[in-house]
């Protein structure tokens, strides 16, 4: 059945006696059922050998199941009340989605191969099913192909409460002359087919072109944001795909753009990105925002960012930031050791990894926790709008020490997972190359406490430093106070 929409069944009254007989009253109940007949004038009378139809309609408002009773009330000695039971079921209406709806491959060079997926699901209502036939290509595909992930049909679940309920594919481009090529991918399911259109061309690549080369936003007063708008431009005759991304990770503390993607640009389009600088510190603030694309002479694009960081007028922006003894910071390095910076405001509120985004205390400020990969360290807690004198306490907790966790530890360290390592401590697996004790000693035993350093700036300058010793996963260390008399910040 469809939701919201009546089905009908014909419920036949007959008199198989040889008297007349006289319907007294047909009622019917149950949440989804009606009967229009079973309002009409009563009594009625049936002749021998007639028969009178009773249409019951079952309209769903949801998914599930639906039982109720059509109730007759007559003059039959044997069956004065004859209850017939009433069952309805909606399952839901299944609806296939394909993403992208347009699969446009832009400029491909003549010879090579441009690649993009395809994903199908199912985001009907309810528990209905649909059946995936197949995905082939429609006459005269020219320089496209297409390789689903399936060889057969395939059922799909909706992808309500089913989120891994989807069916992947391919196109490919390959372009074997130098023109513009459309082609049509066609799905084809139980419930009719699809069409996506294809779009590809070697004519003339995208061009990237950015408006200013350069941004220069000038002097910014700590605690402000200032903002310039950029246009990224494609100049050619093909869409450009743009990705950005900050020359180091380091920027993020100060710099950002919006929007965060660039949807593709067709051919004589441009976009608007806005960069920001909020500063933390006086001084002169560079960076330097990554543009990749898919324009062959400028994969790689490098806007230049300058600003300058001012002191503001009666405001004190202040930042703590936390380091702590955990190996190289490299992105491969073996040592697994985390803390976590904790601000605390005077009132108790708390700013950290779990509350980062401007926690805004009111007179006591907001503040924006921040910390930089690949080992989230440094960790920065950054204070500003303070309006009311008080005390703030910083504190570190030890979340790993290696020794605490040491299976996981030492399965990660030895590049195989928990079951084997078990293997090794019971015997039952001897490991090549490194042994199970050397990694014990040299990853665990020996980076079990850690150490760490809290640094306060106030608009850029040292205020104070502190540091504490961590012995083993759980401690929590107070690692310094914060106190605002008079309007004047000090560490103690």
């Amino acid at each position: 059945v469809t939701l919201l929409e009546d089905t009908l069944l014909a419920v036949t009254v007959s008199n198989l006696g040889t008297c007349t007989l006289t319907l007294r009253s047909a009622t019917v109940a149950g949440f989804g059922f009606r009967c229009d007949a079973c309002e009409g004038k009563f009594p009625k009378e049936l002749l021998a050998g007639r028969s009178f139809d009773f249409i019951v309609a079952y309209t769903p408002a949801d998914v599930g199941e639906a039982v109720g009773t059509l109730t007759i009330a007559s003059n039959d000695a044997d069956f004065p009340n004859a209850t017939i039971p009433l069952h309805g079921s909606y399952a839901g209406t299944p609806e296939l989605r394909v993403a992208p709806e347009v699969i446009d491959f832009g400029y491909v060079p003549l010879g090579q191969t441009g690649r993009r997926p395809f994903t199908l699901s199912n985001t009907g209502s309810g528990t209905a099913r649909l059946r995936v036939a197949s995905a082939t290509l429609g006459p005269d595909s020219g320089d496209f192909s297409a390789t689903p992930a399936w060889t057969s049909p395939q059922d799909l679940k909706p992808l309500l409460g089913n989120p891994t309920a989807t069916l992947t594919g391919q196109v490919q481009f390959t372009p074997k002359s130098a023109a513009s090529s459309e082609a049509t991918l066609v799905i084809k399911s139980d419930l009719g087919d699809v069409e996506v259109g294809l779009l590809g061309t070697a004519l003339s690549p995208p061009k990237l072109r950015l408006q200013p080369a350069m941004l220069n936003l000038g002097s910014v007063a700590i605690g402000d944001k200032k903002s310039a708008v950029l246009l990224v431009s494609n100049d050619g005759a093909a869409s450009l795909d743009v990705a950005l991304q900050w020359s180091t990770s380091r920027t993020t503390e100060q710099f950002s753009w919006s929007p965060q993607t660039i949807s593709p640009i067709p051919p004589g389009v441009f976009r608007e990105l806005a960069v920001t600088v909020a500063p933390n510190a006086t001084g002169a603030l560079t960076a330097a925002l990554i543009f990749s694309s898919n324009d062959p002479l400028r994969t790689i694009l490098s806007l230049p960012i300058q600003a300058s960081g001012t002191p503001a007028e009666g405001r004190t922006l202040l930042k703590v930031e936390m380091t702590y003894e955990n190996g190289d910071d490299g992105r491969f390095d073996d040592d697994l050791r985390q803390a976590t910076l904790t601000l605390e405001g005077p009132g108790g509120e708390l700013c950290s990894r779990a509350k980062p985004q401007s926690a805004n205390w009111g007179e006591w400020g907001s503040c924006t926790w921040v910390s930089f990969p690949p080992k989230n360290e440094p960790q920065q807690a950054i204070l500003g709008d303070v309006t009311r004198d008080g005390l703030w306490r910083a504190r570190v907790s030890y979340d790993q020490d290696c020794k605490s966790g040491l299976p996981s530890v030492v399965a990660t360290a030895l590049g195989i997972t928990l079951d084997v390592l078990q293997e090794v401590i019971a015997g039952n697996v001897v490991l090549k190359g490194k042994s199970f004790q050397d990694v014990i000693s040299g990853l665990c035993i020996l980076r079990g406490p850690s150490a760490a350093t809290a640094r306060v700036y106030a608009n850029g300058k040292q205020i104070g430093e502190r540091a504490v010793n961590l012995g083993r996963t759980g401690d929590v260390v107070p690692i310094l106070e914060i106190e605002r008399a008079g309007g004047i910040f000090k560490v103690r």
